[in-house]
């Protein structure tokens, strides 16, 4: 097989592995980016239908690279990321990587030390809030608190 065949083939199966309402969600537009999220209202207690969505999603979109407990596999592990990053932060890291790889040094940091680039999930803001509410949930099946962190 030819090499550039065989990096558009890793290339897909890359982006394929890893890969509306806004009733709780603010998003602004740039030309140059897509909607960036601003505001993220957090659900307490935790909405169960939101966790049902997201865990789907996770399992189909991101389990492949992220684990759900400290272990480090290919990327960072997500236990305590609500713990770590704030909501907003969380969000805009899945619906807007490109952007945040270029101007956010916390994301930069991650890609330095990874060395790999999420792929666009092609998630939108609702989909991507019910991931954030699964998240949470994890967190606090797994460490016993959620929403710690800030940016």
């Amino acid at each position: 097989m030819r090499p550039l065949t065989l990096l558009l083939i890793l290339s897909f199966v890359i982006l394929y592995a890893c890969g509306t309402e806004k009733k709780d969600v603010q998003t602004t537009e740039t030309s140059e980016e897509k909607s960036l999220v601003g505001f993220v209202e957090l659900t307490d207690p935790l909405d169960q239908q939101l966790i049902a969505q997201g865990t789907k999603i996770f399992t189909s979109k991101c389990s492949r690279c992220h684990t759900l407990d400290t272990a480090q596999f290919i990327v960072p592990a997500l236990a305590g990321v609500t713990n770590r990053r704030s909501p907003v932060w969380i969000m805009n890291m899945i619906v807007n990587v490109d952007e945040m790889l270029k101007h956010d040094p916390v994301a930069a940091d991650l890609l330095r030390k990874h060395k790999r680039v999420m792929p666009d999930p092609e998630l939108s803001v609702s989909e991507t809030r019910a991931v954030l509410e699964f998240l949470r949930n994890n967190d606090m099946e797994q460490l016993g608190e959620k929403d710690k962190g800030v940016d």
